[in-house]
């Protein structure tokens, strides 16, 4: 087997120029208010985006705590019991956390997890409700209680490959299409072998329930008395099923026969704007229309309020805060901001994870805003998919297995009511940042990888306490993540996934020469690293950090097609002409 000698080298640290220390909290006595979201925003969710809220609420001190796994949870139609408990451990996490209409539903705020926010909005002159793009606001209402205020939305809509329609000599899809109109352009649309099996769906989509929604005209559920209930057994929901059922037993709708296809290559799908302007590969042309009756699909973020905060009206006021700071709002994916003022507004030097797409795309995705089916109407939607799941899997009737799915939705709900009363919610109190000794020292160390969350962070802050302990100069260690590359500038030193001095500019380094460091420290041996790894991280003759792993490239082939075509198989000392 071939081999190279390039090496992707770890840098440990590099100590960064003119990075002051970090200020720990001044004393315990202060009211401490903490926010979670995931790992990977830790970089907005910094002090200086904390600090005008601090100023404002004199002795209050907000410290981010990130989100792990525990973020991620069952739904409650797949796992009661497992969503319950889910959604216990997210809320004592932290007072304020920004959640999403995959974790934030009606079993968690029917258990007593979450703080009602209405009476606390209905008594504050200063919030404007109609500064909100209203499906959005409306997303997550439900109950008589308001459970989250939104600060981004993406919008779902059918996005369909036209020229595969083209191709197929189909009309495109249009927001007066009928479910039988989508099967038509489906059935002619998916790809089927000699042997007649559907191998390729014509649509395929990981969550229907949008669209079923749209093609019904109606949510899932009645409200009429103030307390949600699901409301699944009706002939016009029977009969939908029934007909997607249909399609989907076809083959040409979800999963075929054969499930061994390429979802990217379906021409039709209920997806987001990204895809029509991230083509997958080359003779695709990416369109989008909204779904039936011109209602377009949502996903909002909101922050919510932990039912277990022991200072409500402050962690109401902090989550109103950030759902105003746009640097917090634009480091959040999505379409657009909830809030209309916060539309276009780009802080300078901030990083904008909002999606850019041509004007007429955004003229579609503003239309779909402000036409959008609320995520409160599919707050059900789950039991739904449970009803198809067994219409697919055993045959089951739409009315049969509409009435099953009505009676657990409606023992789930009585399990959440019952788990209100049995358990209490109870937000962990944060350890407070070490005071210093007038000798110690605080560090910023940032470690930067493409994986959110870190997958090892317990081994990081296990050396993180190593550290400290050997050196009783460094009183406290901050440990931050992120992506690669990320503000870099706000830490003292940082772990980088891939080697980056190659690229450095040396002319302002970044970073600070480790020469006199090493020079000085009788316990670093050059010696002791894998040849050519220490070489990787100088420039200039000066070393610019430490590498910590190495990973050799090779080259893997597959004997078997060396073996048909009857090629030799790769060797050590190959030409450029006997790889050509």
């Amino acid at each position: 087997m071939l081999k190279t000698t390039r090496l992707m080298v770890l840098i440990l640290c590099m100590m960064l120029m003119g990075v002051g220390l970090l200020s720990p909290l001044a004393a315990q006595s202060e009211v401490i208010l903490t926010v979670t979201a995931m790992e990977w925003m830790q970089d907005a969710f910094t002090a200086q985006n904390f600090a005008q809220f601090e100023a404002d609420h004199p002795g209050v001190k907000v410290i981010f705590v990130p989100q792990g796994q525990d973020s991620f949870f069952p739904p409650a139609a797949y796992d009661i019991d497992s969503n319950l408990e889910g959604a216990a451990n997210l809320v004592s996490r932290a007072d304020v956390m920004l959640l999403n209409n995959y974790n934030l539903g009606i079993a968690m705020t029917r258990a007593g997890a979450l703080l009602d926010l209405s009476p606390l909005i209905a008594t504050d002159t200063t919030f404007n409700e109609s500064d909100f793009i209203p499906a959005v606001w409306r997303s997550f209402q439900w109950d008589r209680g308001i459970w989250g205020i939104p600060v981004s939305a993406s919008v779902l809509m059918l996005v369909y490959n036209a020229a595969a329609f083209d191709e197929a000599g189909l009309p495109y899809p249009a927001e007066n299409w009928t479910l039988d109109d989508f099967g038509r352009a489906a059935r002619a649309l998916a790809q089927v072998n000699a042997q007649g099996e559907v191998t390729q769906p014509g649509m395929f989509s990981f969550n229907n329930t949008p669209l079923l929604r749209a093609l019904l005209g109606q949510p899932f559920h009645s409200d009429e008395s103030g307390s949600l209930q699901p409301r699944f057994a009706t002939p016009e929901l029977e009969a939908l099923l029934e007909e997607w059922q249909a399609l989907q037993a076809e083959g040409i709708i979800g999963f075929p026969g054969s499930q061994n296809f390429n979802f990217d290559d379906v021409p039709m799908s209920i997806g987001q704007s990204y895809q029509l302007t991230n083509p997958s590969s080359e003779g695709k042309r990416w369109e989008a229309v909204l779904l039936p009756g011109g209602l377009g699909g949502l996903n909002v973020e909101a922050f919510a309020v932990s039912a277990g905060t022991t200072h409500p009206e402050l962690a109401y006021e902090l989550a109103k805060y950030l759902s105003e700071h746009p640097v917090i709002v634009n480091r959040i994916f999505g379409d657009s901001p909830a809030r209309r003022s916060l539309i276009g507004v780009e802080p300078e030097g901030a990083a904008i994870f909002r999606t850019r797409v041509p004007e007429d795309v955004r003229a579609l995705l503003d239309r779909a805003l402000e036409n959008a089916i609320p995520v409160a109407d599919l707050v059900l939607g789950d039991y739904i998919n449970v009803a198809l799941n067994k219409m697919q899997e055993s045959g089951m009737a739409a009315q049969v297995a509409l009435q099953e799915v009505e009676a657990k939705a409606l023992a789930d709900l009585q399990a959440a009511a019952d788990y209100r009363s049995s358990s209490v919610v109870m937000v962990a109190t944060p350890v407070p940042t070490p005071i210093l000794g007038g000798s110690e020292i605080a560090l910023r160390f940032r470690v930067s990888a493409n994986i959110s969350p870190l997958p090892n962070r317990a081994e990081w802050e296990r050396l993180v306490e190593e550290f400290t302990a050997a050196d009783p100069g460094v009183g406290f260690i901050e440990l931050r993540t992120g992506f690669s590359g990320e503000n870099q500038e706000e830490v003292d030193c940082y772990y980088q996934s891939f080697e980056v001095v190659s690229s450095m500019n040396l002319q302002d380094p970044p970073v600070l020469s480790l020469d006199p460091f090493l020079d000085a420290d009788p316990n670093f041996d050059r010696s002791d690293i894998v040849a050519g790894a220490l070489t990787s991280v100088q420039r200039e003759n000066r070393i610019w950090g430490l590498p910590i792993s190495v990973e050799p490239q090779v080259i893997w082939y597959n004997t078997g097609a060396f073996t048909e075509a009857n090629i030799p198989l790769p060797r050590n000392g190959w030409t450029v002409n006997e790889f050509a």
